[in-house]
């Protein structure tokens, strides 16, 4: 009977093993759990679900194991260790290191040590102390070559605009872990600001995979089946962003004018009206007209560049949108009238970096220009400053109707939203406010930028410093 126990926590445990190879960190978390509960004394189960737990940063889980970790390792490092996890858990991050501290004091046997390094390399994170983090995760590949620790250094060297770099620690985990989504997504994302666009590109098809983006149109042949197509209903859709589309959709014009076939562009519910003006030789219709025509090819907006082939800067054009005049819209042309936006979509992952809190935007507001907001939504942290001034806001519009107010004003000042790339097409004059590690499309530019001629750029020189930035605006 406990050979058979044994046998079932060996299967589970192996199971786990190669969950992690695969990246599938909650699927190995269950597997290990499996085996931890056959034998809950075995040290290699208990640290992989451990070190799980510890990468993942669930730590309320962690802390569920305490009566485990201390009957069976009473005196390991990782018990001694509990209470900094509850620590971090409460933003306690400085007495969370002076804590991991001392047990690195005490004799750690070498599993307590990676797991240990691990997580205050995390800390040091959340205390901004990146270069501490790097030490402790450089002091584990001495002793293992870890894939999961040659992604975090590269992610941090991303993070600190050391893009070469993270290219090489990115390809260091891909060499020990060549199918990793994460590692490849954001290698490509690393090869874009760097401008190696024809392997840029490449990775780029990963998004497929990272379960954010699902693919459409499956049953219609994929263009880069095609040899040279000719007087052939192509489709085109979008995908991602408001931004992403009208940004990419110059290559759909690329696209166009590279041979004669029928191009049917279906646009992002919001974006038809607007798409419209491309050109008169693309048909922009809905998602759901395109399902009633018959296409011998499709691709997807962004993938576009790779089967365009764009390999540098040099390949990326401009098209102005030119759309029709609206005469009704009272614009006070006795002063300057200015637009403004200042957030965006908060449910997007990096808007913690791009977006402005309206205190550090107040200081441009000034009674002698008129003021636009062209966002959407006004955060509640933000409305009641916002409310002190006279701004119109038209952020309920649409964007074709948005467009309409922005070619009439002076000038944009901007966030990287979907505003940016709107006023971008129009080719009207803006200031582009970036963070310290903006999107990899504005790549390491400080001024001007390849997609729209008519930006400005005023970029963050040190993390989460909006200051200096409005500084800069004002003395414009």
């Amino acid at each position: 009977l406990m050979n058979r126990e044994f046998d079932k926590a060996k299967l589970f445990f192996e199971s786990g093993l190669k969950e992690i190879e695969k990246s599938n960190f909650d699927k190995a978390e269950e597997e290990f759990f499996q085996s931890l509960k056959i034998i809950p004394n075995r040290p290699s189960t208990m640290y992989h679900l451990v070190n799980i737990y510890i990468f993942k940063e669930k730590f309320d889980k962690l802390t569920s194991l305490t009566n485990l970790l201390l009957k069976h390792f009473p005196n390991e490092g990782i018990t001694k260790s509990l209470p900094a996890f509850g620590l971090f858990n409460e933003g306690k991050y400085q007495a969370s290191v002076d804590l991991l501290t001392d047990v690195f004091n005490d004799k750690i046997n070498d599993q307590d040590y990676l797991i240990l390094s691990v997580f205050i390399a995390q800390v040091f994170r959340k205390l901004k102390k990146d270069s501490h983090a790097i030490k402790y995760y450089k002091k584990i590949l001495i002793k293992e070559k870890n894939p999961n620790i040659y992604y975090n250094i590269a992610c941090i060297l991303s993070d600190n605009r050391k893009t070469k770099l993270a290219i090489k620690y990115f390809n260091k985990s891909l060499s020990l872990r060549p199918k990793d989504v994460s590692c490849n997504w954001n290698l490509a994302l690393c090869l874009l600001r760097s401008q190696n666009f024809e392997e840029g590109f490449e990775f780029y098809e990963y998004r497929w995979l990272t379960k954010r983006i699902k693919k459409k149109f499956t049953n219609i042949k994929s263009l880069f089946e095609s040899k040279e197509p000719k007087k052939k209903n192509i489709l085109i859709w979008s995908e991602q962003g408001f931004g992403d589309n009208i940004n990419f959709s110059r290559f759909v014009i690329d696209l166009k004018n590279q041979n004669n076939n029928n191009f049917f562009f279906a646009a992002t519910e919001g974006l038809k009206e607007l798409f419209q003006f491309l050109s008169n030789e693309i048909q922009v219709i809905s998602f759901e007209e395109a399902e009633k025509i018959s296409f011998d090819f499709q691709i997807s907006l962004m993938s576009l560049p790779r089967y365009l082939r764009i390999k540098n800067t040099n390949n990326i054009n401009f098209y102005k949108l030119v759309i029709n005049e609206k005469d009704n819209l009272q614009l006070d042309k006795s002063k300057k009238n200015i637009g403004i936006s200042f957030s965006g979509n908060p449910n997007y992952y990096l808007d913690h970096a791009r977006s402005i809190p309206f205190k550090y935007f107040e200081p441009i507001i000034q009674k002698k220009y008129n003021f636009y907001c062209l966002q959407k939504d006004i955060r509640s942290s933000d409305l009641e400053e916002f409310s002190k001034h006279d701004i119109k806001k038209l952020g309920h519009l649409d964007f074709y109707e948005l467009a309409q107010y922005i070619k009439n004003l002076d000038f944009i000042i901007t966030i990287d939203t979907s505003i940016a790339h709107l006023s971008g097409i129009l080719n009207k004059k803006t200031f582009l406010l970036l963070d310290y590690n903006p999107d990899w499309r504005w790549f390491n530019n400080f001024n001007k930028t390849i997609w729209y001629p008519s930006f400005e750029i005023i970029k963050q020189k040190k993390k989460n410093d909006w200051k200096s930035v409005i500084d800069r605006v004002k003395n414009l």
